[in-house]
């Protein structure tokens, strides 16, 4: 099961029918008509010097002609959203896109949505930038009249990390687990039962072709650049798959330049791209923060250095230390410091894997003659009520602290 924050699923028809004659053209002059001028006149926009010879327009031009030619092709886009800096560059891209289609008048699929899964663990400042995202997305939506929907999905009681952890029912994801079971209690079944439910009702020439798009990044490491090339995964036109379609508009982007894309990119007139937030100020303060580092001058020019920081779920210990958490609570103590319960208790489960005095003693599989073999399993009961305290104390707490900010 899941549970999905969104406006309620639309009805769809039991045929697809695309008008013979083209949908009349919407006329506007705003940043969004404009863009495409702005992408080949502005002179920041179109720099170039012997390190830098791709000018941050030909990315941007490259990566919405790719999404444009998709949904012209008559293609249902679904956005992989997280509220990280590479898939709020996507939403940005895909907005463009889709404006442009929308306002030519092109016959495009009603149905393309947004997808944003909600472990119920976020790291709680990254939580609230995407939730304050997704609300002012939102309204932008239904201002423009978009052909999108917003779906956030959330895993279960049982699936949740609270149906499996303080119940006992199962242990943590830890670094040397041979699986990621949490991913797909926490992120990939609910989205998959999203996504279904979203489009069970369309005809089957919808389900086919719904192309997923993703902010996957091959600068961000040797594995995600292998799991792209593995798939077959393509910055300028969809890859087929066995489920639809996939495309990675950024593929090819380095790390600076999704920076310099958002920061380019505000619906207040001194930005040069449009957006439908004034700025991506917070998003970047977050990132900042997270890594001790400015976004334009990191300290260690690697790879991934210049505010790579990555967010993931407060209570995760399949990445052992949550280095971007405890940055967050050396950098600004008194503004991040409502976290140290939850750094605490991620630690503490980090560090009981091997302490087997900590689990119940289980034998799950009968040997010939007749013989059980007990070993360490899941955590005891004690454990489990310990951890139950140690959840309502931290929500206690940061309820009363809460209620005086």
């Amino acid at each position: 099961m899941f549970i999905e924050k969104s406006d309620s699923f639309l009805e769809l028809p039991s045929e697809v029918i695309f008008p013979e004659a083209a949908n009349a053209a919407i006329l506007k002059h705003d940043k969004w008509a404009d863009v495409w001028e702005t992408l080949t006149t502005d002179a920041d926009l179109n720099y170039t010097d012997e390190k830098e010879t791709v000018s941050l327009s030909s990315l941007v031009t490259s990566a919405t002609s790719a999404i444009y030619q998709a949904i012209t092709d008559g293609w249902t886009m679904c956005v992989g959203y997280s509220g990280g800096k590479d898939s709020h560059s996507l939403l940005h891209l895909f907005l463009m896109a889709l404006i442009r289609a929308v306002r030519n008048g092109t016959n495009i699929s009603e149905h393309h949505f947004i997808q944003m899964s909600d472990t119920l663990i976020e790291n709680p400042e990254m939580h609230y930038q995407a939730s304050q995202v997704l609300n002012q997305l939102r309204m932008f939506i239904a201002e423009h009249q978009l052909p999108v929907t917003v779906l956030v999905a959330q895993p279960s009681l049982t699936q949740s990390w609270v149906g499996r952890i303080l119940t006992g029912r199962g242990l943590p994801t830890w670094t040397n687990s041979s699986t990621r079971q949490c991913s797909t209690d926490y992120k990939i079944a609910p989205l998959r039962k999203a996504k279904a439910r979203y489009l069970k009702n369309a005809p089957a020439s919808v389900r086919s072709r719904v192309c997923l798009m993703l902010g996957s990044r091959d600068d961000e490491s040797a594995r995600r650049a292998g799991n792209i090339l593995k798939m077959g995964g393509q910055a300028r036109k969809v890859t087929l798959t066995e489920h639809g379609g996939e495309l990675y508009p950024v593929k090819e982007w380095r790390t600076q330049d999704i920076w310099s894309f958002l920061m380019a990119c505000g619906s207040e007139s001194r930005f040069p791209l449009p957006s439908f937030m004034p700025d991506n100020f917070s998003l970047a303060t977050l990132y900042k923060d997270a890594t001790g580092e400015c976004i334009w001058s990191p300290e260690k020019p690697t790879r991934t250095s210049a505010c790579g920081a990555r967010y993931g779920c407060s209570l995760c210990t399949a990445v052992g230390v949550d280095h971007s958490m405890e940055t967050l609570l050396r950098t600004d103590p008194e503004k991040y410091g409502y976290q140290a319960g939850l750094s605490r208790l991620q630690r503490f489960l980090s560090k009981i894997q091997y302490d087997w005095s900590l689990r119940d003693y289980i034998g799950r599989k009968v040997f010939e003659g007749g013989y059980v073999r007990l070993q360490p399993n899941i955590f005891s009961s004690s454990l489990t009520e310990r951890l139950f305290h140690v959840c309502c104390s931290l929500d206690y707490v940061e309820a009363r602290r809460a209620a005086k900010h």
